[in-house]
């Protein structure tokens, strides 16, 4: 029962709902102050509100692939969103990937990559949307920006591609762009160790489910004898309105995500799609082990930005890298970068 209905059903709780209903005014939400949890199209949500006054931004995070809302390889947990919603003054909202046993985790279409979500089709985007669209309901939402690791990281391009009319900026990291026009791998970079060029014929049907050339796929060197080529699969990009922030991460010893192969990936992004040139030749921003490198320039305003981290394998960049990904993403979507004195 509502406060509302609770209010007009006892007369004799009259002073215990009216002070109930004033604070559920105060901060601007009908959701619960500090974390709860909420199902939206069947799917467990994780949500951090700080209770803050006024219309506040939302910031989806979005696990990695085998990763979940909460628990073990949760974005909430891995960026530490409970402290940043309270100190950055945002409403978290982590959701759970799609899973198909309560023993495997979760993964999310990006269409290239990964798991299930890809191999059932899910429509991960609406699905995100439905999130959205509920924390809208329930709370008055300023702006909403995306974040991500890994497969996480891959979801949040392809919002920034097909849900751009309600994202207002993203925050991907240490994972891959998957739309069109496509990077070619072969031809616009050097294979990262461990990988090869594929020797044999791979254009017909019988090698390759999408008939591809191997000008333009490869293959993984542990498995000699699978005789297929791979190449993933890719999606339609419509480029984010003006001034679209976008702020890209990666650690420089990630092998999971190649860091060489997955940043030339990025690059193409965002000089085909975003339309940018000239990626400074200096950081624009350090901070810890990460160096930050603005584009001097953008189609329509959009502010884009990449950030390389030394040291950092594949995860979310914190304390041991002495550099808080999240609050220089939210800094990025403002305008500019921490004050490090803060």
């Amino acid at each position: 029962m509502s406060i509302v209905k609770a209010f007009l059903a006892t007369a004799g709780c009259l002073s215990v709902a009216v002070s109930a209903l004033r604070k559920q005014k105060a901060v601007g939400s009908a959701l619960p102050v500090g974390e709860s949890q909420v199902t939206v199209s069947g799917r467990r949500v994780v949500i951090h509100n700080p209770g803050q006054s006024g219309s506040l931004p939302l910031v989806l995070g979005l696990h990695g692939w085998g990763g979940s809302a909460k628990g073990g390889g949760s974005f909430c947990g891995d960026a530490n969103i409970a402290e940043h919603s309270s100190s950055l003054g945002f409403i978290g909202v982590c959701p759970d990937g799609y899973r198909v046993h309560d023993d495997i985790g979760g993964s999310w279409n990006a269409a290239g990559c990964c798991g299930y979500s890809v191999d059932d089709n899910v429509d991960d985007v609406q699905f995100l949307r439905d999130v959205v669209s509920y924390i809208k309901q329930h709370a008055s939402i300023s702006k909403v920006y995306a974040m991500g690791i890994s497969n996480g990281a891959m979801m949040t391009f392809r919002l920034a591609c097909e849900a751009n009319d309600i994202i207002d900026g993203v925050a991907p990291m240490s994972g891959g762009w998957f739309g069109r026009p496509a990077f070619n791998v072969i031809g616009s970079h050097p294979l990262p160790e461990g990988w090869h060029n594929s020797t044999f014929e791979c254009s017909s049907e019988a090698n390759s489910s999408q008939s591809v050339s191997c000008s333009s796929c490869y293959d993984y060197a542990t498995s000699p004898s699978d005789n297929r080529c791979w190449k993933s699969k890719t999606f339609s990009c419509t480029a984010p309105a003006a001034n679209f922030p976008m702020l890209y991460i990666h650690g420089e010893n990630d092998t999971e995500e190649p860091y060489k192969l997955v940043v030339a990936d990025f690059h193409h992004y965002a000089q085909e799609v975003l339309g940018c040139v000239g990626l400074a030749t200096s950081p624009n921003y350090i901070e810890g082990k990460a160096k930050c490198f603005e584009y001097a320039s953008c189609s329509e305003g959009r502010r884009v930005t990449f950030c390389s981290v030394r040291g950092m394998g594949h995860s979310v960049p914190g304390s041991r890298e002495k550099f808080d990904g999240v609050r220089a993403a939210w800094s990025w979507f403002h305008g500019g970068w921490p004050s490090l004195a803060a």
